[in-house]
Formats: C-alpha cells, structure tokens, sequence
C-alpha cells in the first residue's frame, strides 16, 4: 500500500510541476508579446507589408482571411486583480490588436480590449467578411 501511495504522490508532484512550466511559458510569451505590441504598433503604416509587420510584431497569434482580405491578430494579458470576485477570482484584462491587410498591405489597424478569466488566446474575434469592408483607410 506504501509503495502505491508513494508512486500516486509522485505522479501528482510530476503533473503540479508539469502544469506550472506551461503556466511559466506562457507568461513569458505573454510578456514578450506585450513588450512588443506597445513598443511598436505606433510603427504601424499603412501600406507596410506582411513581413514588416512580423518584424514589428513577430507571428501572429491568430490570422483570418477572405479572398484578398486579410486580418492578423495580436494580444497580451494583463492581471486586474481589483475586478476579482469570489465567482471569478482570477481577472485579466486581454489587450487586442488587429492589422487588415489587402492584397498583402496593411491598409488600417483596430485595437480592443476584453476582460475575462484567462489568456487572450482564447478570446479572439471572428472576423467576418463584413468587418473588412471600409478597412481601406489610411492610418493617422
């Protein structure tokens, strides 16, 4: 009986430090995507390529297209403790920023916020073929 509490405690212990790696990574990610979205979406100009903005922004997090429309999207979290409640208790504030591009330029950028209850990974819009119609603008 030992023995088999001892491996269950073990298995436990791997899964707790197994667990908080990941939570570990994706606050560095998060991190390194918030230092380069606010350092560098002001950088941001209409008529930029795609790979200018990956050297701005790196990857996107998430992209969407419709034939010559284009939508990439980047975010960060950032912990508001102070809208905790005892349901949720655990409040971030996911800060959002979209680049349309059309036929591979950027021709504006929408920013947006969202509160929830875990990473801004998991909350993207859907873009839909609508939301890219006036997206030919330029950028002030």
């Amino acid at each position: 009986m030992k023995f088999i509490s001892i491996n269950r405690l073990s298995i436990s212990l791997a899964c707790l430090l197994l667990s908080s790696c990941a939570v570990i990574k994706e606050q560095k990610e998060d991190t390194r995507r918030q230092r380069l979205i606010t350092a560098n979406q002001y950088k941001i100009e209409n008529g930029m390529s795609k790979d200018q903005v990956k050297e701005l922004f790196g990857d996107p997090c998430n992209f969407q297209f419709d034939k010559e429309y284009e939508a990439w999207q980047y975010c960060y979290t950032s912990s508001i403790n102070s809208l905790a409640t005892e349901k949720h208790p655990t409040t971030v504030n996911n800060h959002y920023v979209i680049i349309w591009f059309m036929k591979g330029a950027v021709t504006s950028m929408t920013t947006y916020d969202n509160i929830s209850e875990s990473s801004c990974t998991s909350y993207f819009r859907t873009i839909h073929p609508e939301d890219y119609s006036g997206r030919v603008v330029k950028l002030e």
